[in-house]
């Protein structure tokens, strides 16, 4: 019981030094940073989503927009190389050469992606016997090149603990998209409101 309660006693005093020193007050703000730039795309998601529930009437533009969203979701995961965990910590990450490596690798991936994405348009408007869908994905495999083309240096402010930048550019894109969708989808509401506002958002605020 003894040796328990020493043990405690030096993890909670460990565990104070770590809160008062330099790193632990940087992954206090970085925390701070994370949890604000996911609290406001959680909310002008969820406004979105009330919103256009209002403007389209029609629930069958939200079935397109959740096919294109699987589509282009499932060949994200199954080609992840881990770029952005190898920037954060890989001990040559700011090097010029080690970034040019990461944006060429990057840039491959997106542009097969894109490529894969857009050779599926068709054969997936046919199974679903759907012919907006060609157009929909197509428009909307072009969120790969805009990630592609990122530059991979700004996951060098998640290794230094500096979340300020990359939460405000995460948060610029989800109020351009968010302004993009509503407007799109008071003018002419479809499943191109919503597929649109996130391909605006992402071109609009790309690093």
């Amino acid at each position: 019981g003894l040796a328990w309660l020493v043990q405690r006693l030096a993890s909670a005093s460990g565990l104070s030094k770590l809160r008062d020193s330099h790193t632990g007050r940087a992954a206090a703000r970085a925390g701070a940073w994370s949890a604000t730039g996911y609290a406001v795309t959680m909310v002008l998601r969820f406004i979105s989503r009330l919103a256009l529930a209002k403007l389209i009437s029609d629930s069958r533009p939200m079935g397109d927009v959740a096919i294109i969203v699987v589509i282009l979701a499932g060949l994200e995961m199954i080609s992840d190389l881990g770029i952005s965990f190898g920037v954060v910590q890989h001990h040559r990450a700011s090097e010029r050469l080690y970034l040019g490596t990461a944006l060429s690798v990057q840039a491959l991936r997106g542009v097969t992606i894109w490529a894969v994405a857009s050779a599926l348009a068709q054969p997936v408007a046919w199974l679903y016997h759907d012919p907006k869908l060609t157009g929909l994905l197509l428009f909307g495999a072009l969120s790969t090149l805009f990630k592609a083309f990122t530059n991979p240096s700004i996951w060098i402010f998640t290794r230094r603990m500096d979340l300020r930048r990359p939460t405000l550019l995460t948060a610029a894109s989800e109020i351009v998209g968010f302004a993009v969708t509503i407007t799109w989808a008071i003018l002419a509401p479809s499943a191109w409101a919503i597929v649109g506002g996130t391909e605006i958002g992402r071109a609009s605020c790309r690093e």
